[in-house]
């Protein structure tokens, strides 16, 4: 099967793809909340988001440092980059291409598929509570409220950091099962799978649970400062 020329990383020529981009078919899902209703043994998720985005600028790269030979086809802009070997992509952008692989990988009722899913709303909870905090500093005067919201923002990137170190310790699995030409097919994303949710499927759970329980706390910190300003 011929596959279509990807990014330069380290000398190698990649395709970054979603598993149905192989077969001929369009990716099934387009939202954690999409994949609940198309399986609904999968937990009830419940997320707005534009089913497009605006295209990464030169500009756009500048700030997060992008190298300009990493594709940004799977990134929004507007929200914070993760990288994965040569290619961009956004909290939402990422767990959907962490969901289709994982299905690909395990099929629709396993558990792995049901991490998966519960990953990718973590990292969309993640990724807006982030922005969230940063916006409230901008707009927040009393110095008590802004280091609140400063050590839950630190807190917020510890967990982010997390993840990425989880993510790059998946990647080499993915350069190891390389076909061809160092093309990344699905031997690639599959092995990424088994990293992510065999061998790291503690640490994967435990993160998720780390991210959840962080997000509730912002929710009551920030619903605590909204009563005291109402009193």
């Amino acid at each position: 099967m011929a596959h279509r020329q990807g990014t330069s990383y380290y000398g190698a020529s990649f395709y970054y793809g979603y598993p149905g981009h192989y077969y001929g078919s369009p990716s099934s899902y387009s939202s954690p909340q999409d994949a609940h209703l198309r399986y609904n043994y999968l937990p009830v998720y419940i997320v707005s988001r534009p089913q497009a985005h605006p295209q990464a600028t030169a500009q756009d790269r500048v700030n997060p440092g992008i190298p300009a030979a990493y594709s940004t086809k799977n990134w929004d802009p507007t929200q914070e980059p993760i990288f994965l070997l040569g290619s961009v992509f956004d909290a939402d952008s990422l767990g959907k291409w962490i969901f289709d692989w994982t299905h690909y990988r395990h099929g629709r009722r396993s558990n792995e598929l049901t991490v998966a899913g519960n990953l990718w709303l973590s990292l969309i909870r993640l990724s807006g509570k982030i922005r969230q905090a940063k916006d409230l500093l901008l707009r927040r005067g009393k110095a008590l409220e802004r280091r609140l919201i400063g050590v839950f923002l630190d807190h917020g990137h510890q967990l982010l950091g997390w993840f990425m170190r989880l993510l790059k310790s998946c990647e080499k699995f993915m350069m190891k099962e390389a076909i061809g030409d160092s093309v990344l097919g699905p031997p690639s994303g599959c092995a990424f799978v088994d990293c992510m949710f065999g061998m790291n499927m503690n640490e994967t759970e435990e993160l998720i649970a780390s991210i959840g329980s962080w997000d509730k706390k912002f929710d009551t910190a920030r619903g605590s400062q909204g009563r005291g300003r109402s009193d």
